[in-house]
């Protein structure tokens, strides 16, 4: 009686039923179905020839922060054939703005046949912090105490923030020399080191 269902389910393949994968609440319930595609020689080409949630989804790789949402068009392929965007299939990106894993999901318009849909994941990775993103820090005056100069950190025209984008420490800071420097540490959705050198000179 199971297999009957499961053969039944199989063949309503573009109805309510299969709109979304999604909506399939068990796992196994899921895997039982696709098992049976598998099996049924005719109905079950089909179903695996038009399931997005079979499809090969290329193009879905890390990402470096940019201060935007991040978006691409990833290259869906399925039982050999490249499907359409807009036309087959929709995409959606989800947590694709700031650092950590974000994914896009992939989900068929019900054009074709098509039905079905399948999410990947990726990760947004930290901006590197460069030299180049510090401003110049003017000579500094010997005073016998730590010299900490502020410079700024600006990123696509943008003033960073210190304490959320980036923390600040100083090196060799105290007497006079040619070569004290500031380090510039990235946080949140910015990474690396920056070190600026500055001068310390007498009064």
């Amino acid at each position: 009686m199971k297999r009957f269902l499961l053969a039944l389910a199989v063949a309503l393949v573009g109805t309510a039923l299969f709109a979304d994968f999604a909506d399939i609440n068990s796992e196994l319930q899921r895997r039982a179905i696709l098992a049976e595609c598998a099996r049924a020689p005719k109905v079950g080409a089909m179903a695996k020839a038009h399931c997005v949630g079979l499809a090969d989804v290329a193009g879905v790789t890390n990402r470096v922060y940019t201060g935007g949402a991040i978006t691409f068009d990833p290259v869906v392929k399925l039982a050999g054939t490249t499907l359409t965007k807009s036309t087959h299939y929709t995409q959606t990106f989800t947590n694709n703005t700031n650092v950590g894993k974000a994914s896009v999901k992939v989900a068929a318009t019900g054009a074709g046949g098509y039905f079905g849909s399948v999410t990947k994941s990726f990760v947004i990775t930290p901006y590197p912090l460069s030299v180049s993103m510090v401003s110049n820090i003017a000579n500094q005056v010997y005073t016998g105490s730590p010299v900490t100069p502020m410079p700024s950190v600006v990123f696509n025209g943008s003033l960073l923030s210190t304490n959320t984008d980036y923390s600040v420490s100083w090196e060799d800071n105290v007497a006079t020399n040619t070569h004290a420097k500031c380090v510039i540490t990235g946080k949140g959705n910015f990474g690396g080191v920056a070190v600026k050198e500055f001068t310390i000179q007498e009064q």
